[in-house]
């Protein structure tokens, strides 16, 4: 096994783990926590599946391919290693999230902001009785 097809190995796994996480936080929390806008724009539009399949994975073999076709080893091992830093703050993000929801599920939804029932939000539409 050459260094060139660890190196395709190592960014495949990196890549499914960003479709994979990308695609649990589009369906908990929407499209709008996606921070790439071209992504976010093909999940709209052709579902969340479809978008980073074109968005994620498709870039993917093309850089592996063209890298792998010009021998650009050097560049590829660039691109595997910036993988490998996106990867460290996703499970950064993950524990972050794991976080969130503990602190949420501590104190519960009760503790939400809220109007008190006294004061109802005005309608700006409703006629006033003043002169």
């Amino acid at each position: 096994m050459t260094h060139f097809s660890i190196l395709v190995a190592i960014s495949c796994a990196l890549a499914g783990f960003d479709m994979w996480l990308t695609r649990r936080r589009m369906r908990d929390y929407g499209t709008k926590i996606e921070m790439n806008p071209v992504i976010r724009r093909l999940a709209n539009k052709l579902g969340i599946e479809l978008g980073l399949l074109i968005g994620v994975f498709i870039p993917f073999c093309a850089l592996t391919l063209v890298c792998s076709s010009f021998g650009w080893e050097d560049f590829y091992a660039a691109y595997t290693g910036f993988r490998a830093f996106l990867f460290t703050l996703q499970l950064r993000s993950l524990r972050f999230e794991r976080n969130m929801k503990a602190l949420a599920a501590q104190f519960g939804p009760q503790r939400g902001a809220s109007l008190p029932p006294s004061a109802p939000p005005s309608d700006p539409t409703a006629p006033t009785s003043t002169p």
